[in-house]
């Protein structure tokens, strides 16, 4: 089948009501190499920080406006902002998050170039040192 209801997916809370659902092999078989998820995030919702160590991802914000920070293997960060219509990249094993700072709801796609990509979070990292 190469039709999925993505808001049927198990969502993933990430605090306040801001949630997350996902689209990869294990739910939508024909996702060879890829998966995608619906994040949305609540007025002052974050995406809190964390690396995909065997995926890239790109960003597209289909609503609102959000402040994205990354940062590189050489510790060079970036934080921008970026609204309804902008598409973004993160470099696989690149550290980030996406932050909604705004009063308004938002809502972002991401796309990542795995079918079963990996999350580290931050404060599991942080936790284990």
């Amino acid at each position: 089948m190469n039709r999925f209801q993505i808001m049927s997916a198990e969502p993933r809370a990430l605090g306040g009501d801001s949630v997350m659902c996902g689209a990869d092999a294990s739910n939508f078989p024909c996702l060879d190499g890829l998966s995608m998820q619906l994040l949305r995030l609540s007025p002052g919702g974050e995406r809190a920080a964390h690396t995909h160590p065997n995926a890239a991802q790109m960003d597209f914000v289909v609503k609102g406006t959000v402040e994205i920070g990354i940062v590189g293997p050489s510790v060079d960060k970036q934080i921008f902002t970026a609204e309804e219509g902008v598409v973004t990249f993160i470099p696989q094993g690149y550290l980030h998050w996406i932050a909604n700072r705004t009063n308004e709801p938002a809502e972002i796609v991401l796309i990542l170039n795995n079918a079963k990509p990996e999350t580290l979070e931050f404060s599991d990292m942080h936790d284990a040192v």
